[in-house]
């Protein structure tokens, strides 16, 4: 693990698996999402013999700490290629990424895929009221590459202990088909669907709810966690090569494995790719030697009163 930090803010991650960031405080409290089963997690990332399944979506899950993971060249269980096999969240949220050069509050990494043609090399700077990540995608091989791209950013711990309400830039919001009730039919509401600014994503502890589903219609690529009752806000701004935002709430609500009931977790997901249905191609095409940067920066605001503007950003 590398730990980075400026002033009030610290974060973690590990480059030898996934690169992911698993750790990001604000005056000391917890930001990201962190599993009940993350020292089983950690287990079975580090010991093959303690891992309990095989199947490629319950072995990410299994090896699930929560945090922040780069899903590529594969977000979710699709995949761009249908003649391509399937990574369940890709193979760069697995790998093992090369600290090339870090300091107290930088580092940069990078990972060349084996079932893609991609070199990703990131580039991670702590401030003392932000984080800036940015990747950038290089096609290594001799024809076009087709592939996802998504930040799986799950929010958690401190953020969502108490009323909670999110804002974006999004104009709708589409839900997953698999859990859209008309499995056969595009559901597409207004975003936000109350009419408002804004959108209750936890009541009042223990509120209950599962949502799955992408924001878009972006005019500007933002969204915005803000904890009404302990000032806790987190912000992100991304770059236009990430025209979706998936979102997925699980709130005390799968009863089945892994989650039992207990997970309180709401990830904002910026991504290449709709998570399901006719429109799910991602729109990330490098020609042989090709480049894409992508960039997102998170804003953390720890102090009660709003600091931000009309539009949700400073």
């Amino acid at each position: 693990m590398i730990t980075l930090s400026a002033g009030p803010l610290s974060l973690t991650f590990d480059p030898d698996y996934g690169g992911d960031i698993t750790s990001l405080l604000a005056h000391g409290r917890e930001l990201l999402y962190q599993t009940s089963w993350r020292e089983h997690a950690q287990l079975a990332i580090n010991d093959p013999a303690a891992r309990l399944y095989s199947d490629p979506t319950s072995s990410w899950l299994e090896r699930y700490r929560g945090g922040w993971q780069l899903l590529c060249p594969t977000a979710g269980a699709g995949g761009p290629d249908p003649s391509a096999p399937v990574l369940f969240h890709g193979e760069a949220s697995r790998a093992r990424w090369l600290v090339e050069s870090s300091s107290p509050t930088a580092a940069t990494l990078g990972v060349d895929l084996q079932t893609a043609t991609l070199s990703i090399r990131r580039t991670i700077e702590v401030e003392s009221e932000s984080v800036t990540v940015a990747d950038t995608v290089t096609n290594t091989g001799g024809s076009q590459c087709v592939f996802d791209f998504a930040h799986h950013l799950a929010f958690g711990a401190d953020l969502l202990d108490g009323e909670c309400v999110i804002e974006s830039g999004a104009t709708s919001f589409v839900k997953d088909w698999a859990y859209s009730g008309s499995p056969s039919l595009e559901v597409e509401i207004p975003w936000p669907p109350s009419g408002e600014d804004r959108v209750d994503i936890v009541a009042n502890r223990p509120a209950t709810g599962f949502e799955f589903g992408w924001l878009t219609g972006f005019e500007r690529k933002w969204a915005r966690v803000k904890n009404e009752s302990n000032g806790l806000a987190v912000s992100l701004e991304w770059s236009d090569a990430l025209p979706y935002a998936w979102v997925w709430q699980e709130l005390d609500s799968s009863p089945g494995w892994p989650w039992f009931g207990r997970e309180r977790v709401l990830a904002i997901e910026p991504s290449s790719t709709p998570t399901s249905g006719p429109r799910r191609q991602s729109s990330t095409r490098l020609l042989p030697g090709e480049s894409v940067a992508i960039r997102m920066t998170v804003r953390v605001e720890a102090e009660t009163a709003d600091q931000f503007g009309q539009n949700g950003m400073p």
